[in-house]
């Protein structure tokens, strides 16, 4: 499972993702706007199981203006890095989509 985080500039359509995957080949994404991609080869490990994108995030260069931040990965994972983006980068929470697609460990639904 691939674990995406973009970003988006209103000065311009640019995306830079961030994105971690298991060994092997790359995949060749296609869009409109100008993208950028960092691929994050996190071995065998299991998806939301390293702090890769954490320290990606910390790292990344943000574009000049408002930009729009959009996390979609392990649950946990999305909660940190909304919390790297709030409190450490000091990125407006009304400019976040942070969302938990999947959640490691065991299930935290209620049975019926």
């Amino acid at each position: 499972m691939h674990e995406p985080v973009g970003v988006q500039s209103d000065r311009g359509p640019g995306v830079q993702t961030r994105i971690t995957k298991p060994a092997g080949p790359e995949e060749e994404l296609e869009s409109k706007a100008r993208l950028t991609t960092l691929w994050l080869h996190r071995g065998a490990a299991p998806a939301g199981t390293t702090d890769q994108l954490d320290r990606a995030l910390r790292g990344l260069t943000l574009p000049a203006g408002d930009g729009y931040v959009w996390i979609a990965c392990e649950a946990l994972v999305a909660k940190r890095l909304r919390a790297i983006m709030v409190d450490e980068r000091q990125h407006p929470k009304a400019w976040i989509k942070a969302a938990g697609f999947f959640c490691n460990g065991p299930s935290r639904v209620n049975p019926l």
